[in-house]
């Protein structure tokens, strides 16, 4: 039974050990599928170092 098939079965509000009944798995997996293991975050990525700002060339006017 795939994971759509479960939830669904999880919505309609039967027990994890009827759903793994019907599915032929264990009330684990069931369980695995209703609560889902949080996904780790991906590590914050190093914002890149901005180049000092140019200064814009300055004439000296001789009087």
């Amino acid at each position: 039974m795939n994971t759509d098939k479960i939830k669904r079965k999880i919505a309609e509000g039967h027990t994890d050990e009827e759903i793994a009944a019907m599915a032929g798995t264990t009330a684990e997996e069931i369980s695995k599928v209703r609560t889902p293991a949080p996904k780790p975050k991906p590590a914050p990525k190093a914002a890149p170092k901005k180049a000092a700002p140019k200064k814009a060339a300055t004439s000296k006017k001789k009087k």
